[in-house]
């Protein structure tokens, strides 16, 4: 009757929680839990992996995704069982990708001692509007310049893949010498 009850109390809870969450489950009880199931990207993004139903051990972490629209860091690690794990989610180029995060629990039966390993997998859905410029370099670092001559500045964006690259719309101009 008290699990009944805590079962219940937990429905609630869940109901209750603004956030949206995936669950993914596997055999015997072992679970992972990815913060977010959508993601709309333009910038830098987190997601967080929250295990449940497994003590001791370790979890190895992969995560798979479609690189030429987002990378994942670290794209794979190892940790306790009872640690919420956070991946950094860039975005590198545009559109709709799916990411997948397996995380695999090896343990020892307490019963018999052997060792035990289940997999969990979780997905977050990714959606890249727009791929933030990180760095601006000129073609040439300076430029030496007779009055009334004029020099043609070329520009490169880091990443290329990112989205506002035009020099006369995306680029602040000034100079350090207004003369």
């Amino acid at each position: 009757n008290f699990l009944r009850r805590r079962g219940a109390l937990l429905l609630v809870l869940a109901l209750a929680l603004p956030m949206a969450v995936t669950t993914a489950w596997a055999d015997d009880g072992f679970t992972i839990t990815l913060d977010k199931t959508s993601l709309s990207l333009s910038d830098s993004a987190t997601l967080k992996v929250t295990p449940a139903g497994v003590s001791g051990g370790s979890i190895a972490y992969q995560w798979e995704f479609d690189s030429s629209v987002v990378t994942v860091t670290p794209a794979s690690t190892t940790a306790n069982t009872n640690t919420t794990i956070s991946a950094t989610v860039k975005p590198v180029g545009l559109g709709p990708c799916k990411i997948t995060v397996t995380a695999t629990w090896t343990g020892t039966d307490t019963s018999s001692g052997t060792t035990v390993t289940q997999t969990a997998t979780a997905e977050c859905d990714v959606d890249v509007t727009c791929v933030p410029v990180e760095r601006i370099a000129f073609d040439n670092p300076s430029y030496t310049m007779k009055t009334g001559e004029t020099q043609q500045l070329k520009l490169t964006f880091t990443p290329s893949t990112a989205t506002n690259q035009n020099p006369n719309t995306d680029v602040h101009w000034t100079t350090s010498d207004e003369k």
